[in-house]
Formats: structure tokens, C-alpha cells, sequence
């Protein structure tokens, strides 16, 4: 069975070819990590240029260890086991993200949202099918919690259906 290094190596190499030599995303579905080891997070530190990161169905349960990417800008961390950890560490170590989604994990309580205040670039996110997006008032307390933010779980503030969206502004 291979590494987790090889597999993320041969993904690399793969998507770098589809994407021209120059790797913006990287995507990784469906293999279970738990955990990045050393080498695999400074295999993907050393694509400095990544602006999008992809990890889906991995069975993560913390990022400690993952990589940090000045340059990143989307964030995909779904249907995986994180929690509020998860969502510190997000938040001191990509202070710039525009899109963050961490569809389908373990994200609880209202305090455990309260480190993506800092996060003042972020424009669109995502916590659906966790268990905090049952708690009362969930939709408008995101909202109030990052006032500049446009999307929550695929809708606006006015709860209008939007899609995600490459453009800056949130605009589908």
C-alpha cells in the first residue's frame, strides 16, 4: 500500500501536468490521511504558488501538520472528522482565505466559530451538515459574527440560493 507521501506525490504530479506546470490547486478525495505527516506537508508547502487546497473525504481529524501556504485562498476540508481545533488552526494559519468550507464535520458551538473573527478577507463559508448549523439562530449569528461576509451554506443573507464562486466580490 502506498504512503500517504506517494500518493499526494503522484496526485501532485498528475495535476501539476493537467494544470500546465503550474499547480494553483491541488485535490485530494476520497484516501484516508487522519493526520499530514512532515513529509507530505512540506511536499505541498514547497507548491508555494497553491491557491486552492482540496482535501475531501480524507477521514482528517486535525491539521496539525498541515501545510502553510501564503498564497492560499480556498479551502476545501470536507466530509472529514474536524472540530474546533480545526477551525483555530484555520484561522491563524490562513488569515486571507476568500472561501472556506468545512462541509460535514464536527464543528459544534457558536465558540468555536469565534477565531475566524480574524479572518477578514473571507467571503464565502460553508458549515453545513455539521451539528452547530442546528443551533438556533445559527444563520443570522454567522452572519453577525463576519460582517463581511457574503455566502453561508450556499445562500446570502436574505437566504437566496448562490453557488461558490471564483470571483472576489461573491458574486456567482
Amino acid at each position: 500500500m502506498a504512503s500517504i507521501y506517494e500518493i499526494c506525490k503522484q496526485a501532485l504530479d498528475q495535476q501539476k501536468k493537467q494544470q500546465n506546470g503550474e499547480l494553483l490547486e491541488f485535490n485530494l478525495e476520497d484516501v484516508e490521511i487522519v493526520r499530514l505527516d512532515e513529509l507530505t506537508s512540506e511536499l505541498l508547502e514547497s507548491q508555494y504558488q497553491l491557491e486552492t487546497l482540496i482535501f475531501t473525504n480524507c477521514s482528517l481529524k486535525t491539521l496539525e501538520g498541515f501545510p502553510r501556504l501564503r498564497n492560499l485562498k480556498y479551502l476545501f476540508l470536507e466530509t472529514n472528522q474536524l472540530d474546533k481545533e480545526a477551525i483555530k488552526f484555520v484561522a491563524s494559519t490562513y488569515p486571507k482565505l476568500f472561501l472556506l468550507s468545512f462541509h460535514e464535520n464536527q464543528i459544534k458551538t457558536f465558540d468555536e466559530l469565534e477565531p475566524i473573527k480574524k479572518m477578514r478577507v473571507l467571503k464565502q463559508l460553508d458549515f453545513s451538515q455539521n451539528p452547530i448549523e442546528k443551533e438556533e439562530g445559527y444563520f443570522q449569528r454567522v452572519f453577525d459574527l463576519l460582517p463581511k461576509l457574503i455566502v453561508l451554506d450556499n445562500k446570502d443573507k436574505n437566504g437566496n440560493d448562490m453557488v461558490y464562486s471564483d470571483n472576489e466580490d461573491g458574486d456567482s
